[in-house]
């Protein structure tokens, strides 16, 4: 199906003249969960998840850019990290760029940090 197809069909679904057989409920409750406020998602990127780990680990953005290696900092980029792994924000990669870490470094800030956390002396790779 072309991008064009797809956007006019969305737009029928959206204004109540298309249809979508994926989607089941009587009109009101399409309505209904379509309006909700509930549903509306918040965007989450890299300066927020950085931003939200500084707050927790009461660090500074600044000193997760320095050459100190101070275990706070190593944690503060391995949480940021994992994080936005997780939630798709940024690859690792792009993580160990932005502050001026090497990849498999990281990595195995990482592995350690929840080596330690959970207090296992094995993790999966």
């Amino acid at each position: 199906m072309m991008a064009a197809e797809e956007s006019i069909e969305w737009q029928g679904f959206i204004d109540g003249t298309g249809t979508d057989e994926r989607v089941f409920g009587e009109d009101r409750f399409l309505q209904a969960v379509l309006n909700s406020q509930s549903l509306k998602v918040a965007s989450v990127s890299l300066d927020n998840i950085v931003a939200a780990v500084c707050d927790h680990l009461a660090v500074k953005e600044r000193d997760l850019l320095s050459v100190q290696r101070t275990r706070r900092n190593a944690r503060a980029r391995a949480l940021i990290a994992y994080r936005a792994m997780e939630s798709g924000v940024a690859t690792l990669t792009e993580v160990a760029q932005r502050f001026g870490r090497d990849d498999t470094t990281l990595s195995k800030s990482i592995r350690h940090y929840f080596r330690v956390s959970l207090g296992c002396s094995t993790i999966s790779q």
